[in-house]
């Protein structure tokens, strides 16, 4: 019973090393109570019925040690492809078979351009959502889904029947702009996030996102995080205002380059963030940025001026403020150093921890201008600078 306290790893480990090959051979190989001797003539315990015992303990040990850890061994399922047409996986024990399945609580499916034909034939529409439907029905406990698209505009269905209750954390990537098209990818999920409602974390990371005003199912989502994508006021506004329960906001940009063009269509920069997160500023309680992007060689200044980011007193109930990566995060004045009341300025009276990443600007002013403000009565929940 002590081996039930240990770390699934470990007690994976113990059990390859007591008997490595019961991870391998199929049970009827083992020796049995019913037959202390084996009928393979080279297998030692052969005439020994005290070894032939001992074995049957240390096998009987090693099969129930093989099922104490099997939630581990299938914690993190990945096809041996990159498509998903033969739906193959590796199988350690072919006693278990996709039995192993229920046990897997990590999938990750990527979805490539073999992905759409199979021995030269496409695959219309049905045929690939069945697919996909049916890779995840196999797999009905998984809590985390991490998805890799390289379509622009390519729907994703899930049948009425296929229920994922326990998935609680989602990652969708997809690749660079297609410029061919230069349009922005139309994340078109709905159905995947209304039958799995309890999603509280979803992570979105491609080159230029679409949200539809019509999306539902996250209802449940508490942590919304943004990776190196650029996304307008308009679908953001979407985005954040399908999470009623927003706690968390990340947004982080690093090395994208940002020209006029980009600006110009509305994308968002920190100065409009704010903005967009007030409409949860009933909710919102931590919100953490890092913004550094690579401006043209005639744009730096530019991309500079878009990494300033405006005030947050909007948000009422943040309690966490992290800001990193920008070259000059507050407006310079005289000598370009910041305002002086930058901090004061930007920081809201709920406001319990900020961290402030800026090896281009000293902030030592409006760090003693915050300390005053302390001292005189505002901040009064701030306890870490």
């Amino acid at each position: 019973m002590t081996l039930l306290s240990l770390p699934p790893e470990i007690v994976d480990k113990v059990c390859e090393l007591l008997c490595s090959h019961c991870q391998t051979e199929p049970l009827s190989h083992f020796p049995h109570k019913q037959a202390l001797v084996t009928p393979c003539p080279d297998q030692i315990w052969e005439h020994d019925a005290e070894g032939a015992k001992a074995l049957v303990n240390l096998s009987e040990t090693c099969q129930a040690l093989n099922a104490l850890t099997l939630p581990h061994l299938y914690h993190r399922v990945r096809p041996d492809k990159d498509i998903l047409d033969t739906l193959t996986f590796r199988i350690y024990s072919p006693d278990h078979r996709h039995e192993v399945f229920k046990f897997a609580r990590s999938l990750s499916l990527t979805d490539t351009l073999t992905r759409r034909y199979i021995n030269g034939q496409r695959l219309d529409a049905e045929e690939q959502s069945f697919s996909f439907d049916a890779m995840l029905k196999m797999m009905p406990n998984i809590q985390l889904l991490h998805l890799s698209f390289y379509f622009i505009h390519y729907e994703r269905n899930l049948l009425e029947s296929t229920r994922l209750e326990s998935l609680r954390y989602l990652h969708i990537e997809g690749p660079e702009l297609d410029l061919a098209t230069g349009e922005p990818h139309n994340l078109q999920y709905a159905s995947l996030f209304q039958q799995a409602p309890k999603i509280d974390t979803l992570v979105i990371r491609v080159y230029d996102l679409s949200w539809s005003s019509r999306s539902m199912g996250l209802g449940n989502v508490k942590c919304l995080k943004i990776v190196n994508t650029c996304v307008n006021q308009r679908d953001l506004n979407f985005l954040v205002g399908s999470c009623p329960q927003l706690e968390q906001f990340v947004f982080i940009v690093r090395g994208k380059t940002l020209t006029r063009r980009e600006i110009n269509r509305g994308y968002v920069t920190l100065q409009k963030l704010p903005q967009v997160l007030s409409l949860r500023q009933g909710t919102l309680r931590y919100l953490e940025v890092y913004c550094r992007y690579r401006g043209p060689p005639y744009g730096v200044a530019l991309a500079a001026r878009n990494t300033i980011v405006s005030s947050l007193k909007d948000l009422i109930n943040l309690e966490t403020f992290i800001l990193g990566g920008q070259y000059f995060p507050f407006k310079v004045g005289e000598g370009r150093k910041p305002p002086k009341y930058c901090l004061v300025d930007l920081l809201p009276p709920s406001i319990h921890s900020v961290t402030i990443e800026s090896k281009d600007q000293n902030l030592y002013e409006p760090m003693c201008a915050l300390a005053e403000a302390v001292r005189s009565g505002s901040f009064t929940k701030l306890k870490e600078v």
